[in-house]
This record gives C-alpha cells, sequence and structure tokens, in this order.
C-alpha cells in the first residue's frame, strides 16, 4: 500500500527543487542583464571626465601654435619692410654716387683735394634724386647740407626757398631767394617766384608788385638782347 504521506513529501521536493532552480536561472539572466546597462553607464561616465579636458588641451596646443605663427609671420613682414627701406635708401645713395663719379677715374690725392666739392654734389644728388620722388621734406634736408659746405651757392639757395614756398613756409622761403639774388641778382625766376609768395601767400599786393615789375625788367633787358 503506498504510502500517501511520503508520496506527498517527494512531490513537494521535486517542486521546491523545481522553483529554486528556476529562481537561480532567473538570477542569473536579471544579472547578465544588469551588468551590461552597468558598463554601458559606467563608460561614457569615464569618457565625460577625460575627454572635455582633453579637448580643451588640444585646441590650447593648437591656439598656441597658430599665434605662434602668426607672430613670426608678423616678424617677417616687419624684417621685410625694413629691409626695403633700407635697400630704396641705399638705391638712392648709389645713384647719387654714380651721378657724381660718372665718368670719372680719379686718384687719390685729387679725391682728397675735391673732397669738400664732392662731398656738396653728393648731397645736391641725394637732394634731387628726393625731389624727383616727390619728397620734398627729405630732399630739402639734403639741400640744407650742400649749403652749410657752400653757404654762397645761388642755385642751391634758390632750390631751398623753392621748396620752403611749396611747404607754405612762406618767410624763410622769402629769406633764401633773398640769399639767392645776392649771389646772381639778375636771375629773373628769383623774382618771379618772390612775386608769387607775395601775392599768393602773403597777400602783399605792394611787394608783389615790386618784385614782378623787376621780373618784367629783367625780361625785357634779356629779350633785347637776342
Amino acid at each position: 500500500m503506498i504510502n500517501l504521506r511520503m508520496v506527498g513529501v517527494i512531490f513537494g521536493f521535486f517542486i521546491l527543487s523545481a522553483a529554486y532552480c528556476r529562481t537561480g536561472v532567473l538570477a542569473a539572466e536579471s544579472k547578465n542583464a544588469v551588468s551590461p546597462a552597468r558598463e554601458s553607464l559606467s563608460k561614457p561616465q569615464q569618457d565625460a571626465g577625460r575627454g572635455p579636458e582633453a579637448a580643451i588641451k588640444e585646441l590650447q596646443d593648437q591656439l598656441a601654435a597658430v599665434q605662434k605663427e602668426r607672430d613670426a609671420l608678423k616678424e617677417l613682414n616687419r624684417q621685410i619692410n625694413t629691409k626695403n627701406s633700407f635697400l630704396q635708401d641705399r638705391l638712392i645713395m648709389v645713384e647719387a654716387l654714380l651721378m657724381t663719379k660718372a665718368g670719372e677715374i680719379r686718384s687719390p690725392q685729387r679725391i682728397a683735394a675735391e673732397e669738400a666739392n664732392l662731398d656738396k654734389q653728393v648731397w645736391l644728388n641725394l637732394a634731387y634724386a628726393y625731389a624727383r620722388k616727390g619728397e620734398i621734406e627729405t630732399a630739402l634736408q639734403y639741400y640744407r647740407k650742400a649749403q652749410e659746405l657752400d653757404p654762397g651757392d645761388k642755385n642751391i639757395n634758390y632750390n631751398i626757398g623753392y621748396i620752403l614756398g611749396k611747404l607754405h613756409k612762406y618767410d624763410e622761403a622769402i629769406a633764401e631767394y633773398k640769399k639767392a639774388i645776392k649771389g646772381a641778382p639778375e636771375d629773373r625766376e628769383v623774382y618771379y617766384n618772390l612775386g608769387l609768395i607775395y601775392a599768393d601767400g602773403l597777400n602783399d599786393r605792394a611787394s608783389s608788385d615790386e618784385y614782378f615789375q623787376r621780373y618784367l625788367k629783367i625780361s625785357s633787358v634779356t629779350a633785347d638782347q637776342f
């Protein structure tokens, strides 16, 4: 005769075993399902901690490199401009020296004997070269240097007076023109320029008429000679 109590115990044991096994399987599945989720969450958190700092550092390095390159280009441009200015001045100096020495081969003794006149001619050639470029203030500086070597040169005084007139320095221009008159009292162009300064620059009609009259008188005498 089958013992019903024993059958019940055995049946209960199987049910408990099956339930335990099912619970273990679910637990394992749940663990496996959660772990990748945790890994997927933890990895972006790690990247979020390192990524921005690394990106900022990289951008800072790139910016520093660009600034360094920009500074290098600015310095190169400054050097080029300085060199161009220097070369231009040297070219004018060489041009002046060539104008002075063209076709001449002179001994050291002759150069020494004519040193003062040579210096004056160099200054005059430099003044002419700058005046031709339209840089009349620089030209004036070189005419002044030539004038220091030969204060009585009527052409130097005339050119200085002409430039001063262009610069609207009328009183100084008049003084230089009057120096030129002392060296060449029959130079009609000096009187004409003085007449213009008094008429247009100083609005002095009386003085202007006086110098224009002198200009006309010399011009008529010159015409009669031909």
